[in-house]
């Protein structure tokens, strides 16, 4: 047989009344362990908080991060495609001379004004009628020209940079 169990509030009664100072004090300790409860959940709320700060700070810097890689892969992808594309359309030109000639003469067709036009070495250049000054720093394909209207730069690093997007 199990003892009898008294609730709290009961167990100072005498006489089946219970002392008011027994009331008082048991009220005061429901008091404080409420308190106390409500201080525990509120200073686990603040960390919560002060962490989930912290996480978005993270979080923040390395979505700053991310987007500085993407834009360095972006520019490294851009950069070494339009090498490519130099290099390829170099080597058609280096490939067929007679495409260097066909270039030369629609631009002289269009502007028969020019006064002096460099290529780079290897260029047929018999003929045109001005001055031609061979410069070792142009590759196949590309040339300067030069005329009263100012100077055009059909170098291809300059017309695959127009093809370059921001």
């Amino acid at each position: 047989m199990k003892p009898p169990v008294i609730p709290p509030d009961r167990a100072f009664a005498v006489d089946g009344v219970v002392d008011h100072r027994v009331r008082a004090a048991l009220a005061e300790a429901r008091r404080i362990r409420d308190a106390w409860a409500s201080a525990v959940v509120d200073a686990q709320l603040k960390a919560r908080g002060k962490a989930a700060d912290e996480l978005h700070a993270q979080l923040a810097a390395l979505r700053g991060f991310r987007d500085q890689l993407s834009a360095d892969a972006d520019r490294a992808i851009r950069e070494r495609s339009l090498r490519l594309a130099a290099r390829q359309v170099g080597a058609h030109f280096a490939a067929d001379p007679a495409a260097v000639q066909a270039q030369l003469d629609a631009i002289l067709t269009a502007r028969p004004d020019w006064i002096a036009v460099r290529v780079p070495p290897g260029t047929p250049i018999e003929g045109l009628g001005f001055e031609v000054t061979i410069d070792p720093a142009l590759i196949p394909g590309e040339l300067i020209l030069t005329g009263p209207g100012g100077t055009v730069d059909a170098r291809l690093s300059t017309r695959l940079a127009r093809l370059e997007v921001p």
